[in-house]
């Protein structure tokens, strides 16, 4: 998996459109015509067909229609579209006289918004053969929705509160790219709860990274209650914390009543009853989150509602303070796109240009190209000999992008290659 919305942002700077010096075509949106584009390299140099006039033509001719004439007046809302000096205008944010042409942070022309989102698509259809090519495309969940255990604990077995904050530690095995979510949480106390805060800290950061409420509506019972967003990832570039251990649980002090304890290891193998439902399911759950996660449940003093010193944490084995999950592992392989989004840049400018091309030489628009043009479109696409010209350039781009070995081999769906030794 990978967020498409954080790939088309990141990967909108490596390639540039030159801008538009025809005055009678209105001025591209600065996002695509960034004079600090650090690469150097713009999608128009693919072709000298590529030219402003030829792009127009291609884009839909949202200058034609019968567009709201822009009134100095009127307060508009983003998303707006208005006419102004016979050109179609879209309003990136809220504004009153703002005059289109001439206030670029309040207002694009929809040509430049057609062309951003067809950069945008270009990316994404670039990225999903790539990984389709490297059979990477089907990224499926290492472990899918999976409750890590099955069975409830004693209702006199309590556990008496001593104002500690307490939950469970959850450590991502060592592969890049591993991401651990928390779908459900279920809590087991002996009275009910109604708004308790629950808290994730990182081992690297000084605040929690994430806070959300959960209730309790019978006692002595799991309760379980859905959780949005509860991610674990082994690296997070963007967030600024890397490897470490997640400690997601509850202060004492907040809690009704208390929790009822399920005397449970979660580093063994269950040793109960192997023919049993429960002893089944926790038997194939534990080999199963055995595999990506370290989980521990831990009581630490704390440091009022910051990351707590992680000296003063202590780890059971016997323990899970009336707390389980549903938990789902899988690849999130967004981050190492973004680090590799040089190596995808000659293939998705050459994808752009014959994408370009194949509309000038295939137009289903009537006389919108001149024969000339159609006749030469064909030619770059196709090469003078039928084998060697843009198709054929970009079919070797995208033979040349090697991504397999900066991806961990979970993700890989392999094994590790190791070194075969042996007699000669």
């Amino acid at each position: 998996m990978y967020n498409i919305s954080t790939i088309k942002t990141a990967f909108l700077d490596i390639i540039k459109w030159r801008k538009f010096d025809d005055p009678d075509i209105p001025q591209l949106d600065y996002g695509l015509t960034d004079a600090a584009v650090t690469t150097g390299i713009y999608y128009n140099d693919m072709s000298t067909m590529l030219y402003p006039e030829n792009i127009e033509k291609i884009l839909k001719h949202y200058d034609s229609f019968n567009y709201e004439t822009w009134d100095p007046a009127i307060e508009y809302v983003a998303g707006k579209r208005v006419s102004y000096e016979g050109h179609a205008y879209i309003s990136k944010i809220g504004n009153t006289g703002k005059i289109p042409v001439s206030n670029q942070t309040e207002w694009k022309t929809l040509i430049s918004q057609e062309l951003l989102n067809k950069t945008n698509d270009n990316t994404i259809k670039v990225i999903e053969q790539v990984l389709l090519d490297k059979k990477l495309n089907g990224l499926r969940p290492l472990m899918e929705d999976l409750r890590i255990f099955e069975g409830a604990g004693r209702i006199g077995d309590v556990i008496i509160k001593e104002s500690r904050f307490v939950g469970i530690s959850i450590a991502l095995k060592k592969f890049n790219a591993l991401r651990a979510t928390i779908l459900q949480m279920g809590l087991q106390f002996t009275q009910i709860n109604t708004d308790l805060e629950i808290y994730v800290y990182h081992s690297s950061q000084d605040s929690a990274i994430k806070t959300f409420k959960v209730s309790t509506t019978e006692i002595n019972t799991f309760n379980w209650n859905a959780i949005s967003d509860c991610v674990f990832d082994y690296v997070k570039y963007t967030s600024g914390y890397d490897n470490g251990m997640f400690f997601i649980g509850y202060y004492e002090d907040d809690v009704t009543g208390q929790a009822i304890n399920k005397q449970i290891d979660f580093t063994k193998e269950p040793t109960g009853c192997r023919n049993c439902l429960n002893g089944i399911h926790n038997l194939y759950a534990y080999n199963m989150y055995n595999k990506w996660v370290t989980i521990k449940p831990f009581s630490a003093i704390p440091n009022g509602v910051k990351m707590f010193d992680l000296d003063d944490v202590s780890y059971y084995d016997d323990s899970n303070f009336g707390m389980n999950f549903h938990i789902t592992v899988e690849c999130d392989i967004t981050d190492l796109l973004i680090d590799n989004k040089n190596r995808f840049m000659d293939v998705i400018r050459k994808q752009m240009g014959v994408d370009l091309l194949k509309a000038i030489a295939y137009s289903t628009r009537n006389n919108i190209f001149e024969d000339r043009l159609v006749k030469n479109a064909i030619t770059e696409l196709k090469g003078f000999d039928g084998y060697s010209g843009a198709e054929a350039d970009l079919k070797q781009a995208y033979k040349a992008i090697d991504l397999e070995m900066t991806i961990d081999s979970p993700c890989l769906g392999k094994k590790k290659r190791g070194i075969k030794t042996g007699a000669i």
